[in-house]
């Protein structure tokens, strides 16, 4: 039932906005920083990825998951008479997948335990954001085969605003923990924003006008 889940996240979602907000205000120190390390302490990080983990397990394109566990299971054993599933069928899952919790704390135990970097964007080009607003981003020239988000070769990325995003990398990654790294060529953000483009579902979001910021900076 769609209705409760959508109850069950509206509580929580003032939480969430508050610590985005925090966030987003870190803006006004950037030219005065010395230092490129950022102090977030332990709990909010660990419930921004708790959130962040939300944030992953709702979206359609996590779905796939369970359609694609699905269809290996009916081609590898074409001799057992599986029942058949639907788009209703893989909705009920996920949304008791969602209710039930043990994938995003999964999620939210994987990313705390990362490294997180703050993208600080001194460019006229916004990050934009999309309905799947936490995206793993793939560092691989050519996939083959489904990568698992455990793998080093998978960040996390979250754009909190046109100016600020967070890219969450594998431990073994060397760099410090909660930095800045700033970026000024417009061509990486354009990759960012690449990234979110093709792993939206529906909807694109900017505060600029998107159909021009499409034509001119993706398409």
């Amino acid at each position: 039932n769609k209705n409760i889940i959508e109850k069950a996240f509206s509580q929580i979602e003032g939480d969430y906005s508050c610590l985005l907000k925090e966030l987003i205000s870190l803006n006004l120190d950037f030219v005065h920083r010395k230092s490129k390390t950022l102090l977030l302490p332990i709990d909010k990080k660990e419930r921004l990825a708790f959130h962040f983990a939300l944030q992953i397990e709702r979206t359609k394109e996590f779905r796939k998951v369970f359609e694609n566990a699905y269809y290996t299971l009916t081609s590898h054993f074409s001799n057992i008479n599986f029942p058949k599933y639907g788009k209703k069928d893989y909705k009920r899952i996920h949304n008791s997948v969602i209710m039930e919790g043990r994938m995003a704390n999964f999620y939210a135990n994987l990313l705390t335990d990362r490294k997180w970097i703050f993208l600080v964007n001194h460019t006229n080009t916004p990050f934009i954001t999309s309905d799947n607003p936490c995206i793993q981003i793939y560092h691989v020239n050519e996939i083959k085969e489904p990568i698992s988000p455990v793998s080093d070769k998978v960040t996390f990325y979250i754009p909190i605003s046109p100016i600020l995003a967070i890219e969450i990398y594998d431990k073994k990654i060397k760099c410090d923990d909660l930095s800045y790294f700033d970026v000024f060529k417009k061509d990486n953000i354009k990759w960012y924003n690449l990234n979110i483009k093709c792993q939206c579902t529906m909807f694109l979001f900017s505060n600029e006008k998107i159909s021009d910021y499409l034509t001119e900076n993706l398409l």
